[in-house]
Protein backbone atom coordinates (compact mmCIF):
# COMPACT_ATOMS: atom_id res chain seq x y z
CA UNK A 1 0.00 0.00 0.00
CA UNK A 2 1.23 3.05 0.08
CA UNK A 3 2.13 3.70 3.35
CA UNK A 4 1.86 2.33 6.77
CA UNK A 5 -2.26 2.56 6.48
CA UNK A 6 -4.15 -0.12 4.69
CA UNK A 7 -6.73 2.34 2.42
CA UNK A 8 -9.99 1.03 1.64
CA UNK A 9 -9.49 -0.01 -2.38
CA UNK A 10 -12.31 0.86 -5.10
CA UNK A 11 -11.87 -1.87 -7.64
CA UNK A 12 -13.13 -1.92 -11.51
CA UNK A 13 -14.76 -4.32 -13.11
CA UNK A 14 -14.61 -5.93 -16.88
CA UNK A 15 -17.73 -6.51 -18.44
CA UNK A 16 -16.43 -9.58 -20.94
CA UNK A 17 -18.88 -11.46 -22.92
CA UNK A 18 -18.20 -14.49 -21.22
CA UNK A 19 -19.04 -13.13 -17.55
CA UNK A 20 -21.86 -14.54 -15.80
CA UNK A 21 -24.70 -12.71 -15.53
CA UNK A 22 -25.03 -10.63 -12.77
CA UNK A 23 -28.26 -12.01 -11.84
CA UNK A 24 -26.77 -15.31 -11.83
CA UNK A 25 -26.48 -16.09 -7.71
CA UNK A 26 -23.45 -17.83 -8.88
CA UNK A 27 -21.80 -14.75 -9.52
CA UNK A 28 -18.98 -13.99 -7.01
CA UNK A 29 -17.49 -10.75 -9.53
CA UNK A 30 -21.12 -9.06 -9.18
CA UNK A 31 -21.05 -9.94 -5.23
CA UNK A 32 -18.04 -8.89 -4.37
CA UNK A 33 -18.63 -5.52 -6.31
CA UNK A 34 -22.08 -4.61 -4.99
CA UNK A 35 -21.05 -5.29 -1.57
CA UNK A 36 -17.49 -3.50 -1.83
CA UNK A 37 -18.62 -0.27 -3.98
CA UNK A 38 -22.64 0.27 -2.95
CA UNK A 39 -21.92 -0.60 1.25
CA UNK A 40 -18.99 2.40 0.96
CA UNK A 41 -19.16 4.87 -1.72
CA UNK A 42 -22.40 4.89 -3.40
CA UNK A 43 -25.26 3.75 -0.65
CA UNK A 44 -27.98 6.10 -2.04
CA UNK A 45 -27.60 4.66 -5.84
CA UNK A 46 -27.39 0.77 -5.90
CA UNK A 47 -29.82 0.95 -8.95
CA UNK A 48 -26.91 2.00 -11.08
CA UNK A 49 -25.64 -1.83 -10.80
CA UNK A 50 -27.74 -3.59 -13.74
CA UNK A 51 -28.17 -7.22 -12.32
CA UNK A 52 -28.68 -8.25 -16.65
CA UNK A 53 -24.85 -7.00 -17.35
CA UNK A 54 -22.33 -9.35 -17.75
CA UNK A 55 -19.85 -9.18 -14.50
CA UNK A 56 -16.54 -11.42 -15.66
CA UNK A 57 -13.87 -9.79 -13.81
CA UNK A 58 -13.08 -7.25 -10.63
CA UNK A 59 -9.58 -6.15 -10.61
CA UNK A 60 -7.72 -5.27 -7.88
CA UNK A 61 -3.81 -3.41 -8.64
CA UNK A 62 -2.21 -0.96 -10.26
CA UNK A 63 -2.13 -1.87 -13.98
CA UNK A 64 -2.46 0.96 -16.43
CA UNK A 65 -5.56 -0.81 -17.76
CA UNK A 66 -8.01 -0.60 -15.18
CA UNK A 67 -5.85 0.46 -12.45
CA UNK A 68 -7.78 0.63 -8.67
CA UNK A 69 -8.66 4.08 -6.44
CA UNK A 70 -8.30 5.02 -2.92
CA UNK A 71 -11.57 6.46 -0.59
CA UNK A 72 -9.88 9.88 -2.64
CA UNK A 73 -10.90 8.02 -5.72
CA UNK A 74 -6.64 8.70 -6.52
CA UNK A 75 -5.05 5.80 -8.37
CA UNK A 76 -2.53 3.85 -5.91
CA UNK A 77 0.82 5.96 -6.19
CA UNK A 78 3.24 2.60 -5.79
CA UNK A 79 3.28 0.11 -8.39
CA UNK A 80 2.61 -3.16 -7.05
CA UNK A 81 4.61 -6.39 -8.82
CA UNK A 82 1.25 -8.36 -9.00
CA UNK A 83 -2.44 -8.32 -10.51
CA UNK A 84 -4.97 -9.79 -8.12
CA UNK A 85 -8.54 -11.10 -9.97
CA UNK A 86 -11.83 -12.76 -8.87
CA UNK A 87 -13.25 -14.43 -12.35
CA UNK A 88 -17.12 -15.50 -12.94
CA UNK A 89 -17.20 -16.90 -15.93
CA UNK A 90 -20.32 -18.49 -18.12
CA UNK A 91 -18.58 -19.32 -21.12
CA UNK A 92 -15.76 -20.00 -22.37
CA UNK A 93 -12.48 -17.38 -22.34
CA UNK A 94 -10.12 -17.47 -25.34
CA UNK A 95 -7.24 -20.56 -26.09
CA UNK A 96 -4.48 -18.43 -25.12
CA UNK A 97 -1.10 -18.37 -23.88
CA UNK A 98 1.34 -15.76 -22.01
CA UNK A 99 5.01 -14.82 -22.97
CA UNK A 100 7.77 -14.99 -20.95
CA UNK A 101 9.31 -11.46 -20.10
CA UNK A 102 12.27 -11.38 -22.98
CA UNK A 103 9.40 -12.40 -25.13
CA UNK A 104 7.28 -9.76 -24.28
CA UNK A 105 9.82 -6.92 -24.47
CA UNK A 106 9.99 -8.03 -28.24
CA UNK A 107 6.08 -8.28 -28.59
CA UNK A 108 4.88 -4.85 -26.77
CA UNK A 109 8.14 -3.05 -28.87
CA UNK A 110 6.25 -4.46 -32.30
CA UNK A 111 2.73 -3.89 -31.65
CA UNK A 112 1.92 -2.27 -28.48
CA UNK A 113 -1.70 -2.31 -29.03
CA UNK A 114 -1.77 -5.54 -28.74
CA UNK A 115 0.36 -6.13 -26.23
CA UNK A 116 0.15 -3.01 -23.82
CA UNK A 117 3.21 -3.82 -21.59
CA UNK A 118 6.79 -5.64 -21.61
CA UNK A 119 6.02 -7.89 -18.48
CA UNK A 120 5.80 -11.82 -18.68
CA UNK A 121 2.49 -13.04 -16.91
CA UNK A 122 2.37 -16.02 -15.05
CA UNK A 123 -0.58 -16.66 -12.99
CA UNK A 124 -2.13 -18.43 -10.76
CA UNK A 125 -5.84 -19.59 -9.93
CA UNK A 126 -7.74 -20.92 -7.32
CA UNK A 127 -11.37 -22.17 -7.58
CA UNK A 128 -13.85 -20.53 -5.86
CA UNK A 129 -16.40 -22.75 -6.72
CA UNK A 130 -17.07 -26.34 -9.18
CA UNK A 131 -14.54 -24.77 -12.38
CA UNK A 132 -13.69 -26.18 -15.62
CA UNK A 133 -10.63 -25.72 -17.58
CA UNK A 134 -8.84 -26.79 -20.63
CA UNK A 135 -4.71 -26.86 -18.98
CA UNK A 136 -1.86 -27.71 -20.95
CA UNK A 137 -1.35 -30.38 -23.59
CA UNK A 138 -2.15 -33.76 -23.30
CA UNK A 139 -0.43 -36.79 -22.84
CA UNK A 140 0.97 -38.08 -26.47
CA UNK A 141 -1.70 -41.56 -26.20
CA UNK A 142 -4.19 -39.32 -25.11
CA UNK A 143 -4.29 -37.13 -28.45
CA UNK A 144 -3.49 -39.54 -30.73
CA UNK A 145 -7.04 -41.33 -29.49
CA UNK A 146 -9.23 -38.12 -29.96
CA UNK A 147 -7.77 -37.38 -33.32
CA UNK A 148 -8.19 -40.80 -34.61
CA UNK A 149 -12.35 -41.06 -32.81
CA UNK A 150 -14.59 -42.53 -34.89
CA UNK A 151 -16.38 -39.96 -37.11
CA UNK A 152 -19.25 -39.78 -39.51
CA UNK A 153 -20.56 -38.73 -42.99
CA UNK A 154 -24.51 -38.18 -43.70
CA UNK A 155 -24.72 -40.14 -40.16
CA UNK A 156 -23.42 -42.70 -40.69
CA UNK A 157 -20.17 -43.80 -38.76
CA UNK A 158 -16.84 -45.13 -40.43
CA UNK A 159 -13.90 -46.77 -39.03
CA UNK A 160 -10.82 -47.94 -40.14
CA UNK A 161 -9.70 -45.06 -42.33
CA UNK A 162 -8.52 -41.48 -41.45
CA UNK A 163 -10.92 -38.72 -40.23
CA UNK A 164 -9.87 -35.07 -42.34
CA UNK A 165 -8.50 -34.00 -39.58
CA UNK A 166 -5.48 -36.23 -40.29
CA UNK A 167 -6.15 -35.59 -43.85
CA UNK A 168 -5.43 -31.90 -43.41
CA UNK A 169 -2.39 -32.32 -40.60
CA UNK A 170 -1.15 -34.44 -43.57
CA UNK A 171 -0.78 -38.01 -43.11
CA UNK A 172 3.22 -38.46 -43.20
CA UNK A 173 3.26 -35.88 -40.45
CA UNK A 174 0.20 -37.46 -38.49
CA UNK A 175 2.48 -40.79 -38.85
CA UNK A 176 5.66 -39.00 -37.81
CA UNK A 177 4.06 -37.96 -34.31
CA UNK A 178 2.13 -41.49 -34.07
CA UNK A 179 4.41 -43.58 -34.53
CA UNK A 180 7.61 -41.68 -33.12
CA UNK A 181 9.01 -44.11 -29.53
CA UNK A 182 9.09 -40.33 -28.48
CA UNK A 183 6.51 -40.00 -26.19
CA UNK A 184 7.30 -36.41 -25.58
CA UNK A 185 7.72 -35.44 -29.32
CA UNK A 186 7.55 -31.94 -28.68
CA UNK A 187 9.00 -30.79 -32.29
CA UNK A 188 6.71 -32.86 -34.90
CA UNK A 189 3.82 -31.92 -32.43
CA UNK A 190 4.83 -27.63 -32.87
CA UNK A 191 4.96 -28.40 -36.50
CA UNK A 192 1.17 -30.14 -36.20
CA UNK A 193 -0.33 -27.27 -34.17
CA UNK A 194 1.18 -24.99 -36.94
CA UNK A 195 -0.70 -26.25 -39.54
CA UNK A 196 -3.70 -26.48 -37.54
CA UNK A 197 -3.68 -22.44 -36.90
CA UNK A 198 -3.47 -22.08 -40.51
CA UNK A 199 -5.80 -23.95 -41.90
CA UNK A 200 -8.31 -21.21 -43.90
CA UNK A 201 -11.97 -21.28 -42.67
CA UNK A 202 -13.55 -24.05 -45.44
CA UNK A 203 -10.70 -26.32 -44.02
CA UNK A 204 -11.81 -25.88 -40.37
CA UNK A 205 -15.55 -26.26 -41.47
CA UNK A 206 -15.19 -29.51 -43.50
CA UNK A 207 -13.06 -31.26 -40.07
CA UNK A 208 -15.62 -29.59 -37.85
CA UNK A 209 -18.81 -31.01 -39.43
CA UNK A 210 -17.65 -34.00 -39.95
CA UNK A 211 -16.31 -34.93 -36.27
CA UNK A 212 -18.20 -37.24 -34.04
CA UNK A 213 -17.66 -34.78 -30.56
CA UNK A 214 -18.33 -36.83 -27.50
CA UNK A 215 -19.42 -34.72 -24.17
CA UNK A 216 -16.75 -36.51 -22.59
CA UNK A 217 -14.49 -34.23 -24.52
CA UNK A 218 -15.41 -31.24 -23.25
CA UNK A 219 -18.82 -30.63 -21.62
CA UNK A 220 -18.96 -26.93 -20.83
CA UNK A 221 -18.50 -26.74 -24.67
CA UNK A 222 -21.11 -29.23 -26.26
CA UNK A 223 -24.93 -28.42 -26.29
CA UNK A 224 -27.10 -31.65 -25.52
CA UNK A 225 -26.05 -34.31 -27.51
CA UNK A 226 -22.42 -33.79 -28.00
CA UNK A 227 -23.03 -31.08 -30.97
CA UNK A 228 -20.85 -28.16 -31.02
CA UNK A 229 -22.08 -24.55 -30.68
CA UNK A 230 -19.92 -22.23 -33.46
CA UNK A 231 -17.43 -23.45 -35.70
CA UNK A 232 -14.53 -22.28 -33.55
CA UNK A 233 -10.66 -23.90 -34.28
CA UNK A 234 -10.89 -23.59 -30.28
CA UNK A 235 -12.70 -27.27 -30.50
CA UNK A 236 -9.43 -28.46 -32.44
CA UNK A 237 -7.53 -27.58 -29.38
CA UNK A 238 -10.06 -29.37 -26.91
CA UNK A 239 -8.66 -32.59 -28.09
CA UNK A 240 -5.11 -32.15 -27.48
CA UNK A 241 -5.63 -30.41 -24.15
CA UNK A 242 -5.99 -31.50 -20.76
CA UNK A 243 -9.62 -31.12 -19.19
CA UNK A 244 -9.50 -30.39 -15.91
CA UNK A 245 -12.61 -30.21 -13.49
CA UNK A 246 -11.28 -28.58 -10.02
CA UNK A 247 -13.80 -28.57 -6.31
CA UNK A 248 -13.09 -24.98 -4.53
CA UNK A 249 -9.52 -24.75 -2.81
CA UNK A 250 -8.15 -26.39 -5.57
CA UNK A 251 -4.89 -24.42 -7.37
CA UNK A 252 -2.91 -24.28 -10.29
CA UNK A 253 -0.21 -22.68 -11.73
CA UNK A 254 -0.34 -21.21 -15.31
CA UNK A 255 3.50 -20.82 -16.99
CA UNK A 256 4.63 -18.54 -19.66
CA UNK A 257 3.59 -20.05 -22.78
CA UNK A 258 1.11 -22.67 -21.61
CA UNK A 259 -1.77 -22.86 -23.03
CA UNK A 260 -5.08 -22.98 -21.37
CA UNK A 261 -8.51 -21.99 -21.75
CA UNK A 262 -11.05 -21.08 -18.41
CA UNK A 263 -14.33 -22.77 -19.04
CA UNK A 264 -16.83 -22.47 -16.15
CA UNK A 265 -16.64 -21.27 -12.30
CA UNK A 266 -15.28 -18.71 -10.04
CA UNK A 267 -12.02 -18.12 -9.02
CA UNK A 268 -9.42 -15.84 -7.73
CA UNK A 269 -6.22 -15.01 -10.15
CA UNK A 270 -3.26 -13.63 -9.10
CA UNK A 271 -0.54 -13.01 -11.31
CA UNK A 272 2.98 -10.66 -12.40
CA UNK A 273 1.63 -7.54 -13.06
CA UNK A 274 0.91 -8.00 -16.79
CA UNK A 275 -2.38 -7.83 -19.72
CA UNK A 276 -0.51 -9.60 -22.25
CA UNK A 277 -2.21 -12.40 -24.10
CA UNK A 278 -1.77 -14.25 -27.30
CA UNK A 279 -4.97 -15.66 -28.58
CA UNK A 280 -6.18 -18.43 -31.39
CA UNK A 281 -9.36 -19.63 -30.11
CA UNK A 282 -13.06 -18.74 -28.34
CA UNK A 283 -12.38 -15.25 -29.15
CA UNK A 284 -13.98 -12.61 -31.46
CA UNK A 285 -10.56 -10.28 -30.34
CA UNK A 286 -7.09 -10.49 -32.36
CA UNK A 287 -5.01 -13.94 -32.85
CA UNK A 288 -1.80 -13.99 -33.18
CA UNK A 289 -0.89 -16.91 -34.98
CA UNK A 290 2.51 -16.25 -35.46
CA UNK A 291 3.35 -15.60 -32.19
CA UNK A 292 1.46 -18.67 -31.18
CA UNK A 293 3.24 -21.17 -33.18
CA UNK A 294 6.64 -19.18 -31.71
CA UNK A 295 5.66 -19.06 -28.31
CA UNK A 296 3.42 -22.43 -27.16
CA UNK A 297 5.05 -24.59 -24.87
CA UNK A 298 4.49 -28.57 -26.45
CA UNK A 299 5.17 -30.56 -23.01
CA UNK A 300 2.95 -33.09 -23.11
CA UNK A 301 2.00 -34.21 -19.63
CA UNK A 302 -0.67 -32.96 -16.57
CA UNK A 303 -1.26 -29.54 -15.42
CA UNK A 304 0.67 -28.17 -12.69
CA UNK A 305 -1.55 -28.01 -9.69
CA UNK A 306 -0.22 -25.77 -6.44
CA UNK A 307 -1.24 -27.71 -3.33
CA UNK A 308 -1.13 -25.03 -0.47
CA UNK A 309 0.79 -25.37 3.09
CA UNK A 310 -2.27 -25.88 5.37
CA UNK A 311 -1.82 -24.57 9.25
CA UNK A 312 -4.73 -24.44 11.94
CA UNK A 313 -4.29 -21.42 14.45
CA UNK A 314 -6.38 -19.74 16.99
CA UNK A 315 -9.28 -19.14 15.99
CA UNK A 316 -9.13 -19.76 12.17
CA UNK A 317 -7.25 -21.48 9.37
CA UNK A 318 -4.63 -20.92 7.07
CA UNK A 319 -3.55 -22.10 3.48
CA UNK A 320 -0.56 -20.78 1.52
CA UNK A 321 -0.61 -20.92 -1.90
CA UNK A 322 3.22 -20.81 -2.98
CA UNK A 323 5.04 -20.88 -6.33
CA UNK A 324 8.54 -20.18 -7.47
CA UNK A 325 7.54 -16.81 -8.92
CA UNK A 326 8.34 -13.85 -6.93
CA UNK A 327 5.61 -11.71 -7.59
CA UNK A 328 2.74 -13.11 -5.86
CA UNK A 329 1.31 -15.60 -3.10
CA UNK A 330 -1.83 -15.98 -2.00
CA UNK A 331 -3.08 -17.03 1.90
CA UNK A 332 -6.51 -17.76 2.85
CA UNK A 333 -7.62 -17.46 6.42
CA UNK A 334 -10.53 -19.10 6.73
CA UNK A 335 -11.95 -17.65 10.48
CA UNK A 336 -14.07 -20.50 12.94
CA UNK A 337 -17.54 -20.12 12.81
CA UNK A 338 -18.43 -17.88 16.01
CA UNK A 339 -15.03 -16.21 15.75
CA UNK A 340 -16.19 -12.45 15.68
CA UNK A 341 -12.63 -10.96 15.17
CA UNK A 342 -8.93 -11.78 14.57
CA UNK A 343 -5.69 -10.07 13.90
CA UNK A 344 -3.71 -11.78 11.10
CA UNK A 345 0.08 -11.13 10.37
CA UNK A 346 0.13 -8.87 6.79
CA UNK A 347 2.69 -8.59 4.27
CA UNK A 348 3.83 -5.27 2.82
CA UNK A 349 1.10 -4.41 -0.35
CA UNK A 350 -0.96 -6.90 0.61
CA UNK A 351 -4.31 -6.72 -1.22
CA UNK A 352 -7.22 -8.29 1.45
CA UNK A 353 -10.70 -9.44 0.05
CA UNK A 354 -13.57 -10.60 2.17
CA UNK A 355 -15.57 -13.01 0.12
CA UNK A 356 -17.34 -14.84 2.90
CA UNK A 357 -19.58 -12.61 5.88
CA UNK A 358 -18.07 -9.12 7.46
CA UNK A 359 -14.92 -8.05 6.21
CA UNK A 360 -12.15 -6.39 9.17
CA UNK A 361 -12.31 -3.18 10.12
CA UNK A 362 -9.36 -1.63 8.63
CA UNK A 363 -8.58 0.37 12.17
CA UNK A 364 -7.76 -3.57 13.17
CA UNK A 365 -5.27 -4.50 10.46
CA UNK A 366 -1.71 -4.78 11.61
CA UNK A 367 1.16 -5.10 9.48
CA UNK A 368 3.22 -8.00 10.57
CA UNK A 369 6.94 -8.78 10.65
CA UNK A 370 7.67 -10.04 7.05
CA UNK A 371 9.93 -8.78 3.93
CA UNK A 372 9.20 -6.37 1.40
CA UNK A 373 8.13 -8.69 -1.42
CA UNK A 374 4.78 -7.50 -2.87
CA UNK A 375 2.48 -10.27 -1.81
CA UNK A 376 -1.33 -10.27 -1.71
CA UNK A 377 -4.05 -12.09 0.21
CA UNK A 378 -7.21 -13.07 0.21
CA UNK A 379 -9.58 -13.73 3.21
CA UNK A 380 -12.53 -16.50 3.30
CA UNK A 381 -13.95 -14.87 6.16
CA UNK A 382 -17.35 -16.94 8.02
CA UNK A 383 -19.01 -15.31 10.96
Amino acid sequence: MEDSNFQRLFCGIQTYDWGMKGEDPLCQVFQIYEKAHFQYRYKDNRNMLKKSDNYAEIWMGTHPNLPSQNDQGKPMTEKLKFLFKVLSIAQPLSIQIHPNKAQAQVLHKSQPKLYPDSNHKPEMAIALSHFEALIGLAPKDEIIKNFQRQFFINQEFFFGRNPKIIYYIGEGQWNSFKNSGDPDDKETLQRIIGTILNWPDQILLEVLEQYNWPVKCCPSLLEAYGNIKDMDLGYIFALIMNHVTLKPGDAFLINPGQIHAYLYGNIIEVMANSDNVIRCGFTKKPRDTKAMIEIIETNMSDFNKVDPIIVRKKGYLQKQYATNYEEFLCISHQVDRGVKSDIFPIMKNAIIICLLGQGPNISYLKRGMCNDNERNEFVNRIV
